[in-house]
This record gives C-alpha cells, structure tokens and sequence, in this order.
C-alpha cells in the first residue's frame, strides 16, 4: 500500500507539472470552455468524399470539426464520435474518436509485471517473456474494448461489420520498442510533452505518425473527464503509469486508478455511405440534430423520388415506414413517405419558412431499421421538357437531369412546308422549357415540261452459261420504234431479232441493241460472260465391289479432251475412258476435268 500510494503521488506531481506547461497554450480553463470557432461551423451535410478529406481534429487550415452518431455507450445511449478524418492506410476508411466516454474502467486492477502471453495477439520483433503491469496488448482495459467492439448493446451486428480492424504501435517499456495490435476499438497515443494525440494505422516504427488530434478543439460533455491512451510513461522509474488525457492536455495516471474514463478510437467503412447529415433520423418533423448521421446507400429498395424543376417532389414505390427528407442550410423536414406521393415546395416548412423552391435543397427517402442504420436514396433533380408542333399541339414531353440533353422527338411534318429544327438549343437543360417546332414555306410548284421519252434496255451486263438463253426487252418503246440486234461476236453469244441471247462457248462478247423512234437513233449495249462448264451425263450411286461402270461427261462452252481421276485410288479406279471399277467398300468421289473445269460425284462402293 505504501509503494502504491508513492505511484499515485508521484503520477500526481507529474500530472501537474504537464498541466502547468500546457497551461499557457490552452484558452478559458475552468468550469467552462467556449467552443472553438471551428466547431460553431459544423456542416449539416457532408457527401463521403468531404468526411472524408475536410473534417479532423488536426486543427489544420481548412479542415472542419465534426461530430457523427455511431453505436451505443454503456449507459444504451447513442454514441457520439468526432471525425478524426481518413485512416492513411486504408481506401474509404474514416477515424472516429469518441466524444464522450463509453464508460469508465481502470486500465487494469493489479497492475504488476506479468508473463507474457501469446492469445493477446500482439506483433513484436523481438520474443518478449514478461510485460510491465501498464502493458496495452494484454491489458484488463484492452480486452474490455475487444468485448465491446463485439457486444450488440453497444454495436449492432450491422455496425460491427462496418468497423475495421486498425493495426497501431504501442511501447513496450519492460523490453523496449514497439509492438503492433490489430482492434476495432483501440485507444489512442500521446506524448508527454505535447498537446495531440495521435489516431489510425500506423506503419513506421515511430508511434508519432497517426492522424493528429489536437486536445485543444476536444470538448467533452462529461465535465472534460480524463480519459486513458495506450501509452506507457514511467514516474521516477516505476512501471504501473500510464498517460491520460483531457482537453486541457495530457497527465499521468496509475494503471489502477478508478473513475478515468474509456474513450477509444474506431475505424468505419464508408464504401457503401452517400452522404451525412444532420437530419434526424427518426420520427417527426422539423428535426435536427448537431451531429450528423450517417446514410448508406439504399440503390432503388426504397422507390425514388424526383424533384421536377425545383417546384416539386414526386415520390415513387415507397412505403410508410420511409421517410422523404428535406434539408437546407436553415434546417431539416420530414414527411412519411407514401407509395405514389407529390409534395410542392411551398408544402415544406423549414424554421417556420415555407420554401418556394427546392433550389439548394438536399432532397432523399430514408428509412432507419432496428440494426440503427439509415438507408437513404438521394432525389433525381429533372427538368420537364415539352416539344410542341407549330400550331401547339404537345408532341413530347419529358422529364430530364439538370445539366443533361433531352432527345428529340421524331421530326414533325407539315403540308406545305419543310422543318427547320427548333426554336431553342436542348443540349443542356437547367429548368422547364417548351421547345417549339420551326418551318419554312415550300415554294409554289412549277409546271414540268414533258420531258421526251428515251428508250433503253434492261440488261447492260450479265453472265449465262455455255447453252443457256436470256432475253433483252426495250423499255420505253414507242408503237411504231423499230429495234435490231447484233453480236460482236457469234461463237461466243448469238442473238436473234427477238432479243433472245444464247450462250455458245466460253468468252465474252457484246450485244447491240438498235432502237430507231421518235426520229431519233438509239443505240445501247450489253456485255455478255459466256462461262463453259462440264457435267456428268451418266452416273451410279452404288456400285457393288468387283464391278465397273462407264461414267460419261459433257463439256458446255469448252474444248478439249476429259480427264477422269478417283479421289481414292483404294476404294476404285477409272480409266481414260470414264470406266470405274470398284475395289474396295467405301465412299470415293469420281472427277472429270477439262482445263480448268471440273464436275465430282460420290459413288459408294458396296
């Protein structure tokens, strides 16, 4: 008892002495503390972007203070955290800190040097065998946090699958260096020296790099209680201290030391929120709260709503357990939420102001369920389009994203005239408009000459095979016009005085076609292809092995003597003359040629 008590004195000669050089730097100490002019800036809306780039505690430029609603404490009340800003080693990952203790508990109850022990998951370079009594990693107060991060009185099942493990260093002041644990809930570090602290993940081997808190903008609502860090500090050589803080600064404190407060960090994952804000989430109107509320992203399972040129709100497939919500930077509305619903702007009523427009308004449907989260699905801000003919008759109408093109209809038609487009450009729509049609007058029609009918034929270019006929007809023909024909050359295509082409053997030639009316002399012509071929005359299917048969062939258009070949010589064989015997069982082609020309038949040899 009496070393016990030389800890505590000596921890509180030390408390005051870091009191004492923080004093000057730390304004309005006392039964109060005005809140910092960053605070009386909160925003009462952030999208998951601004949580997560312009809020901290870092005191930083720029950088604004806030608060969001998370989870329980121990008394069942829901918990408020300061957004400490991004976690540096994670995507979408937000540090929070606790505004207010969770509850209180010494760091640990007999805090003596003990065995170490590797269930408490610390991560060391060394091989460490005994820890002091103010050791983090296998504290009473440590295991207290890991409960909590796991306990649905304070976190819902939904809550604890959004909190992130967060691996940080800690000193070992037994076995000296640094030691790494991984938790949901974990608490922070600080200097002896210095008014921050420090949160988040932290890789380097020095406990300095975390995102700063600075004590100074940290307003408690338990009278500025003093809160436990994880880090350990030695008071004339002894080893059961720790440091504490306040918004006043940093102390140290006996690891047994009772009514100092639990105020640890967490880590949330903000991939699937939207948005925050100040909004209640809960019943009523006209709610809202300082601190903000976190939305996640509902997609369409609460229907949709659509503010049409910022006059009206229409609510679709929605429920009565969902509410639409609208805020601005006076306030917050609330109205449940029915399946098919309208709500005009001058309906709302914000601070005792009805709104005459939706313009800078935030618009969503929400619905909070019994795991305490709130899902929401922003409004679609859309314009109406209306595209009317020339005598105002509604051809469409349609309703479009600000900032988007409309689509125009299909071209409207006019007797008479000939459409021009339309009166107004649609490439970017920033409110209601009525898009007209535009016309110009046809000419008056003149009179056509007759014109003077010109005969001609219906072929000028064609193919035929060797034998084969078409037929040229006159088109246009007068009664009395007088038509002939002739060939360039005969052997190749013939004509009679019909028109009728016949092709005699392979080649191109040229028809003349004369057509004699009206006076005047018509003359037109034809190119004609004569393609040759050859084709088997004579044939059998099925030829029982040990047979033969004469196959024959006949040339169309073309000269020369037949070539008669097998396609496999085991199968049968053929001679000179186009006789086939069969060998063998089996399918074989029988082929002819003559040039360049071939004709083939399968035979199956049974």
């Amino acid at each position: 008892m009496r070393r016990k008590r030389a800890i505590k004195a000596a921890a509180l000669l030390m408390s005051a002495s870091l009191l004492i050089g923080s004093l000057p730097t730390i304004s309005g100490l006392g039964m109060g503390r005005k809140v910092s002019a960053a605070e009386e800036e909160m925003s009462g809306f952030a999208t998951k972007e601004q949580l997560l780039a312009d809020y901290s505690l870092s005191g930083a430029a720029g950088q604004k203070v806030q608060k969001v609603r998370f989870g329980l404490n121990g008394k069942g009340d829901v918990q408020s955290w300061y957004v400490a800003g991004k976690d540096p080693a994670t995507k979408d990952g937000l540090v929070l800190f606790a505004a207010t203790p969770l509850k209180e508990q010494q760091f640990q109850i007999f805090p003596r040097p003990k065995v170490y022990e590797a269930k408490w998951g610390c991560e060391y370079e060394t091989d460490p065998s005994m820890v002091n009594g103010n050791h983090y990693g296998g504290s009473e107060i440590r295991a207290a946090l890991k409960a909590m991060s796991s306990d649905p009185s304070y976190f819902s099942a939904s809550e604890q699958k959004l909190m992130r493990e967060t691996a940080v260093m800690t000193g070992d002041q037994r076995n000296g260096g640094l030691y790494t644990t991984k938790d949901k809930l974990y608490l922070a570090q600080g200097e002896p020296d210095s008014g921050t602290i420090q949160l988040g993940t932290i890789k380097k081997s020095d406990v300095k790099h975390g995102l700063p808190l600075k004590l100074k903008l940290y307003n408690t609502e338990n009278n500025d209680k003093w809160f436990w860090l994880r880090t350990p500090y030695a008071v004339q050589g002894l080893s059961e201290s720790l440091l504490t803080a306040r918004s006043a600064g940093v102390s140290a404190a006996v690891a047994d030391t009772e009514g100092t407060a639990i105020v640890p960090a967490l880590q949330i994952d903000l991939s699937s929120v939207i948005f925050a804000s100040t909004a209640s989430s809960e019943k009523g109107q006209e709610t809202q709260r300082k601190e903000l509320t976190l939305r996640y992203d509902a997609g369409k399972s609460l229907g949709s709503a659509t503010v049409l040129n910022h006059e009206t709100v229409k609510v679709k497939g929605s429920a009565e357990d969902r509410y639409l919500v609208v805020q601005n930077k006076y306030g917050t509305w609330r109205k449940k939420a029915t399946k098919e619903t309208t709500v005009p702007a001058e309906y709302v009523t914000i601070k005792g102001e009805e709104l005459t427009s939706f313009k800078d308004c935030k618009v969503w449907i929400e619905k909070t369920s019994e795991d305490r989260l709130t899902r929401a699905t922003e409004a679609e801000e859309k314009a109406a389009v209306t595209f009317k003919d020339y005598n105002g008759k509604v051809l469409e109408t349609q309703e479009v994203n600000y900032g988007e093109k409309a689509n125009a209809p299909k071209t409207p038609t006019r007797e008479g005239y000939t459409f021009t487009g339309w009166d107004k450009n649609f490439n970017k729509i920033t409110g209601n408009v009525t898009i007209t049609a535009q016309y110009r007058k046809n000419p008056e029609p003149t009179q056509p000459k007759q014109p003077t009918i010109r005969p001609g034929i219906n072929l000028t270019k064609k193919e035929i095979l060797s034998g084969k006929s078409l037929k040229l007809s006159v088109k246009n023909r007068d009664k009395g016009a007088v038509v002939s024909y002739k060939t360039s050359n005969k052997k190749i295509a013939a004509v009679n005085q019909n028109g009728t082409i016949k092709g005699v053997a392979a080649g191109r030639a040229t028809i003349t076609t004369i057509v004699r009316q009206g006076g005047k002399t018509y003359t037109f012509k034809t190119s004609v292809t004569v393609k040759g071929y050859l084709k088997l005359t004579k044939v059998k299917k099925t030829i029982k092995k040990g047979k033969s048969y004469k196959f024959k062939a006949k040339a169309y258009g073309i000269k020369g003597k037949f070539h008669w070949t097998v396609s496999n010589k085991k199968i049968g064989s053929i001679s000179k003359s186009g006789k086939f015997k069969a060998k063998k069982k089996g399918k074989v082609y029988v082929i002819v040629k003559n040039g360049k020309y071939k004709a083939k038949f399968r035979v199956r040899v049974k």
